[in-house]
């Protein structure tokens, strides 16, 4: 699938990326009730934060945006988090630029790009009740892997895609929706 015409993906820095993504972030997401930790931080603990977040400074970053004739229209980016994962931290696409297959290609764009780097697994977090990008990412291989009740944006259901063909066949396995074949059988030694 190609993208519309007028329209195209390019990686940015996070010197380029942020501030966009700062700017139309409000417009995108203006009904969440987000909750900003860092708001309820003491200066100590802002200071030991940002500490930390220098720490993970050399780890793999990417950020995408969507174009159409020379404007930011969406964006996705994720963050190295492990050696084997990559988490796809935030995507969007503004709501005039909906409905054409945009998200699609912005994530099919990222993960081509956290799979030709090495990565075993790639993840997301989204509310529940997002359905629209939860089926998005069924369709394309992601499976629900987690839960998680999150201080900042409530609710939260893992997705997570395995690189690896073996891993995702365990991983059906695991959840019983696939007997083990011959090579199953060999990994878990029965």
């Amino acid at each position: 699938m190609q993208l519309p015409a007028g329209y195209e993906i390019r990686e940015l820095s996070n010197e380029d990326f942020f501030p966009l993504f700062q700017k139309l972030r409000p417009v995108v997401f203006e009904q969440t009730l987000d909750f900003n930790f860092r708001d309820a931080l003491n200066e100590s603990e802002r200071a030991s934060l940002h500490e930390l977040h220098k720490r993970t400074a050399g780890l793999f970053t990417c950020n995408l945006g969507l174009y159409f004739e020379g404007e930011l229209v969406g964006w996705t980016f994720g963050r190295q988090e492990t050696a084997e994962k990559f988490y796809m931290v935030n995507s969007a696409v503004l709501p005039a630029h909906r409905r054409k297959g945009l998200y699609h290609q912005l994530m099919m764009a990222m993960m081509s790009r956290a799979k030709a780097v090495g990565f075993q697994i790639i993840y997301s977090r989204h509310t529940t009740v997002n359905s629209a990008i939860l089926i998005a990412k069924m369709k394309a291989g992601f499976v629900i892997t987690a839960m998680e009740l999150s201080d900042s944006f409530g609710l939260l259901v893992h997705l997570s895609y395995f690189t690896n063909p073996t891993r995702t066949k365990m991983l059906e396995f695991r959840a019983g929706e696939r007997r083990p074949d011959d090579e199953l059988r060999k990994h878990l030694k029965l």
